[in-house]
C-alpha cells in the first residue's frame, strides 16, 4: 500500500505505523493517529511543494511523535 506519492512522507507514515500508529483512509486524504487516539495528522496524498515533508514532520512533532521523525 502506497500512502503518499512523495517517496520521503510514504518511509514516515511507514515508520509511524511500524511504532503503533493507525492509518485512515478519507475522502480526498489519509490521516495516521496516534497509538492512544488523541492526535491525528493529514498525510498528503499527492504534494505540491518541497515544503510538503518538512510540514508533515513539523506536524507529527506537534502531534507527540517526536522520536519517530
Amino acid at each position: 500500500m502506497r500512502y503518499s506519492r512523495c517517496a520521503e512522507i510514504d518511509g514516515l507514515v511507514r515508520r509511524l505505523i511500524r511504532s503503533g500508529w493507525t492509518f485512515r483512509r478519507g475522502g480526498k486524504h489519509g490521516w495516521v493517529v496516534s497509538p492512544d487516539g488523541r492526535a491525528s495528522v493529514t498525510v498528503p496524498g499527492t504534494p505540491s511543494d518541497w515544503r510538503t515533508p518538512l510540514n508533515f514532520i513539523r506536524d507529527v512533532r506537534r502531534s507527540g511523535g517526536a522520536s519517530m521523525v
